[in-house]
């Protein structure tokens, strides 16, 4: 698969996910006010399009670059990004939303 192919999938992806929080009149968890949950769009796959939009950015700069080194790295990020970042987001969202989170977690995937 080609790097603009890559990037722009995630580019989209990431738009799109933003789109929806500003539509819904929330902020991203990491970094404002939560007043909204959104379960629709590419949410309805996955809680966390705009870091699987990172990713494929990631693999497409790794493409771009004509190595393999950074995917070496990938399950690195990975794993800080979902132990720093997504655990803490998912206690706001179960805090903040009770069960309709909790359900909504418990029928959509993570990631895709």
């Amino acid at each position: 698969m080609s790097a603009s192919i890559l990037a722009t999938a995630g580019l989209a992806l990431a738009l799109w996910a933003v789109l929806l929080f500003r539509r819904a009149g929330t902020g991203i968890p990491v970094h404002h006010r939560v007043t909204s949950l959104v379960t629709s769009g590419p949410y309805r796959w996955s809680r966390n399009p705009i870091y699987v939009a990172l990713i494929l950015v990631y693999a497409a700069a790794t493409v771009a670059l004509d190595t393999a080194w950074p995917l070496v790295l990938l399950p690195v990020v990975v794993a800080a990004l979902h132990h720093l970042v997504i655990r803490r987001e998912e206690r706001l969202l179960a805090g903040l939303f009770g069960e309709a989170y909790r359900d909504y977690a418990a029928r959509v995937r993570r990631w895709f």
